[in-house]
C-alpha cells in the first residue's frame, strides 16, 4: 500500500473517531435535554392533579355547605320563604324580603334575625370562602312617606345589604375580611315585575359564596333578568 493511501486512512479514521465524539456528546445533550423535558411533564403532570384535587375539593365543600343549607331550611324552603341554589362554583341563599324586612324599610326583623343566625352558622363552618351578599328590590318607587330615609331603590337595596353584613359581621361572628355588600336595585329581577307573586320574588337578599380566589368578581352580579 502507498504511503498516500496510508496517510488517506488514517485522517479518514481520524475523522470517524471525531465524528464518532461528536455523536456522542450530542447524545449526551440530548439524553439531558429529554431528562429536562421529562422533569417538566412530570411537574406539569403533578400541578395538574394538585388543581384537580383543589377542585374536587372545592366542589365537595359547596356541596356539604349545600347540603346543610338545603336540610337545615327545608321548611323556610317549602314556604317559599328561602331559596338555596348551587351553580358551578357558587352558592346563594335567597331570602325574600318578608323573610328579613318591612316593605320599604331596611331594619331586620326579629324573624329575620334568627334566620340569618342560622345560616351564619353554616356559613362559618367553611372560613376561607368571600361572601357577597347582594341587595335587590321590585320595580315600585320609594313611596313619599319614605323619601326622608331612602331616595330610591338603589339606597334602599344598598342600605339592606349593609344592614345584613353588619349583622353577619358582627353577632353571627363572620369575619368582616370574608364579607362584601352590593346594591342592585330592581336590576336583575328573577320574576316578572306586572305581578304581586312576582314583585315580591324580585324583592330579596341574595347571600352568595363565593370560592376563595374568586374576590377579584364581588362586584359581578349572579343573577340575571328573566327572558323576555
Amino acid at each position: 500500500m502507498q504511503s498516500q493511501d496510508v496517510d488517506r486512512l488514517a485522517k479518514r479514521n481520524l475523522d470517524l473517531v471525531g465524528e464518532v465524539a461528536n455523536l456522542s456528546s450530542q447524545n449526551r445533550d440530548l439524553s439531558q435535554t429529554l431528562e429536562a423535558r421529562d422533569q417538566e411533564l412530570e411537574q406539569v403532570r403533578n400541578r395538574i392533579a394538585g388543581l384537580e384535587n383543589a377542585e374536587e375539593e372545592k366542589t365537595t365543600r359547596f356541596k356539604s355547605m349545600y347540603d346543610k343549607l338545603v336540610g337545615g331550611f327545608q321548611n323556610e324552603i317549602k314556604t317559599g320563604a328561602i331559596g338555596v341554589t348551587q351553580e358551578g362554583d357558587k352558592l346563594s341563599v335567597n331570602m325574600v324580603e318578608t323573610s328579613l324586612f318591612k316593605p320599604g324599610s331596611a331594619e331586620i326583623k326579629p324573624m329575620g334575625l334568627k334566620l340569618l343566625d342560622r345560616v351564619g352558622q353554616i356559613l362559618k363552618l367553611e372560613p376561607d370562602q368571600p361572601i357577597r351578599i347582594e341587595g335587590y328590590t321590585d320595580n315600585v318607587p320609594i313611596g313619599s312617606r319614605r323619601s326622608d330615609k331612602f331616595r330610591n331603590n338603589w339606597e334602599l337595596s344598598a342600605a339592606r345589604a349593609v344592614n345584613v353584613v353588619r349583622y353577619l359581621s358582627g353577632p353571627v361572628g363572620i369575619p368582616p375580611a370574608r364579607l362584601s355588600a352590593s346594591a342592585f336595585a330592581d336590576n336583575h329581577p328573577v320574576a316578572s315585575n306586572q305581578t304581586k307573586e312576582g314583585r315580591a320574588r324580585n324583592s330579596r337578599i341574595e347571600i352568595v359564596v363565593l370560592p376563595t380566589d374568586a374576590a377579584q368578581g364581588l362586584l359581578e352580579p349572579k343573577s340575571q333578568p328573566p327572558s323576555p
